[in-house]
């Protein structure tokens, strides 16, 4: 079978911010996280400023795994990254304990 050459992403969004949507995924039977610019000239810039860097670190053993990256239909460039457990942080405490 081996891993999809394009990611499949459904409605899921695991992040939303300012200029990109981060949604559930997966490339064949890898999770990944699908980051989708939210458009408009900034936010493509910024994702495509995202692909350079993760081209240019891709086998530092400290940096999360970009598996690829394209345009949309709509013409919005996307990449898609690996998905991490954090260690050693207890997320809902910080949410807790910290506005974001």
């Amino acid at each position: 079978a081996g891993v999809s050459k394009e990611p499949r992403w459904a409605s899921r969004v695991l992040s939303s911010g300012g200029d990109k949507e981060i949604f559930e995924g997966e490339m064949g039977n890898t999770p990944v996280a699908v980051c989708i610019s939210k458009g408009g000239s900034c936010s493509s810039r910024r994702i495509q400023n995202e692909i350079e860097v993760y081209k240019k670190l891709q086998q530092h053993p400290h940096i999360i795994r970009m598996y690829h990256h394209g345009m949309t239909q709509e013409g919005f460039p996307y990449l898609a990254i690996e998905i991490v457990q954090p260690v050693g942080y207890d997320l809902d405490r910080l949410k807790n304990q910290y506005q974001f």
